[in-house]
């Protein structure tokens, strides 16, 4: 026997079912000598007589049949290919670097483009393009060579030097286009006179390939930094890319927004009291002139520091027109005569100034 105390949650209907029984929180299992205080608000004492016989009354449920479900097969992922080499680096969802550093000196490495294009991997010392050794292969030139990237440029004769023929020291120099995929192979010295050293710690390289066997512009490149004896790799930034970034974004404020809003401001005239229109159309255009003037300073002083050709590009013979013509329009602007008052007659020079 022994004593039941809880709180009252529920009271029971006051019948001697299930139903008719108080529900208790916070119970406690006394000694049957324990008597019960004073009662307070939804506390209650009950025997274990009582107890018992209210369990007995509870009314127990069948449980539901579970449904028998047909096993689920578990499907195994496809193991990725295996490694030609002893390290695989993926350069981009198209692009596979695989290499062994041979115990003779020299590295084989294998290049795999998921496409019919050239293939070619640089070494670098600061992840820029020109200054850099490359080894570029075409099934349109048949072998694998060697050369120096000494510009910037379109023109593919301008912005590499094929080395020469004593400096071409690679072996087992292999180029093809199989089943969907260009691939190059070849092993080279990794210490040569004249060329970038390639070491067994960290070494700065350059991955690129072209759309078509013929050698010429990159559909992609990347630059990554590498340690040939863990196989560990990072993807660098390419050099000089802020800069681009701030002239391509400075360019649109001044030509995207500022001077349609210039030639807005113009046309709507009307809308506007007195000379404020004009006020504002100049402010708007000197600012536009003077972004301008950072955005062609931005282009020539990163094109001198990557070594590039200037102006020999559409894009940038473009910018260059554009900035003349925006000048001399500044100019013209700044010298032109003014305007006649009211009752005036229009100078022989506004005159012309206007046809002009």
């Amino acid at each position: 026997r022994a004593t039941v105390k809880g709180t009252v949650k529920e009271m029971g209907d006051g019948t001697k079912s299930v139903t008719g029984q108080p529900l208790l929180s916070n119970i406690q299992m006394l000694d049957a000598s324990v008597v019960c205080e004073s009662p307070a608000p939804q506390t209650v004492c009950l025997s274990m007589d009582d107890v018992e016989q209210a369990a007995a009354q509870v009314p127990v449920s069948e449980p539901e049949p579970v449904e028998e479900t047909e096993p689920v097969e578990e499907t195994e992922e496809p193991e990725p290919e295996p490694c030609s080499l002893d390290f695989c680096v993926e350069l981009s969802v198209s692009y596979l670097l695989a290499y062994t550093v041979n115990g003779d000196g020299t590295i084989t490495m294998e290049l795999t483009y998921d496409g019919n294009g050239w293939v070619g991997i640089g070494f670098s010392e600061n992840g820029m393009m020109v200054g850099s050794d490359a080894v570029i292969g075409s099934t349109d030139v048949g072998i694998p060579q060697k050369y120096r990237m000494t510009a910037l440029s379109v023109d593919t004769d301008t912005a590499i030097q094929l080395m020469s023929p004593e400096e071409q020291t690679l072996t087992d120099a292999t180029v093809e286009f199989k089943d969907g995929q260009t691939v190059m192979k070849f092993t080279k010295i990794m210490k040569e006179p004249n060329q970038i050293e390639i070491s067994m710690g960290n070494n700065i390289m350059l991955g690129a390939y072209g759309a078509r066997p013929t050698i010429g512009l990159h559909a992609r490149k990347m630059a990554f930094a590498i340690n040939l004896s863990s196989g560990a790799s990072e993807e660098k930034a390419i050099p000089f890319m802020s800069a681009w970034l701030a002239h391509g974004i400075i360019a649109f404020i001044a030509w995207g927004v500022l001077v349609p809003t210039a030639v807005q401001s113009a046309i709507m005239r009307s809308l506007f009291k007195g000379p404020a229109w004009f006020k504002l159309h100049q402010n708007i255009n000197a600012t536009a002139m003077a972004l301008t003037v950072v955005v062609f300073a931005i282009g020539v002083a990163v094109t001198s520091k990557e070594g590039a050709v200037h102006f020999e590009n559409s894009h940038e013979r473009m910018g260059l027109a554009m900035f003349i013509i925006a000048t001399l329009q500044v100019l013209d602007g700044a010298k032109r005569p003014h305007a006649p008052g009211s009752g005036e007659e229009k100078t022989l020079s506004r005159k012309a100034w206007e046809i002009g």
